[in-house]
């Protein structure tokens, strides 16, 4: 074999891992979009936790206004054929308890890191939107016991998506 056949076939190789990275992109802002417009949706934050060599994972939370998780779905895997699929252990759970799971959960390693990634971006953003007090706190019958204050040294302050 010649190294112009060579060199055509890795060429053919990236350029194929391309599209099917490109595809992959598409699919992924797809189902996205489905969940941030998810009907009842206040908040949506997004996780990850990438490894080296071993499989990444991404987890995507979408909560009402109070901060109760209505939709979850994670993608997880090496290749361009990973995608975003349904995550139902999680819907019902109050953000604030995914937070901070802590080692004594079922979910483990970089699965425990990227819930509990989406869960403090959604956190911040319900802090950054409001001032969080004990009247306000748990108005929404979840158990959130986050105390922020205006301006506060506690103060959280985040990016994630609103749903309006």
């Amino acid at each position: 074999m010649n190294t112009l056949a060579v060199l055509l076939i890795l060429a053919g190789a990236w350029v194929l891992q391309s599209l099917l990275a490109m595809r992959q992109m598409m699919a992924f802002r797809r189902r996205l979009a489905g969940l941030l417009h998810a009907p009842g949706a206040g908040y949506a934050g997004i996780g990850v936790a990438a490894g080296k060599m071993l499989p990444g994972v991404m987890v995507v939370l979408t909560t009402d206004p109070a901060g109760i998780v209505i939709r979850s779905e994670r993608m997880k895997g090496l290749s361009v054929f990973a995608g975003l699929r349904e995550f139902p252990e999680l819907i019902g759970a109050d953000v604030q308890s995914l937070a901070s799971l802590g080692t004594s959960t079922r979910y483990k390693g970089r699965l425990r890191t990227a819930i509990e990634k989406a869960a403090k971006q959604v956190l911040e953003r319900m802090a950054k939107d409001q001032v969080l007090t004990p009247e306000t706190r748990n108005s929404g019958g979840g158990a959130m016991d986050l105390a922020v204050e205006e301006g506060g040294d506690n103060a959280l302050l985040g990016s994630c998506v609103v749903i309006s």
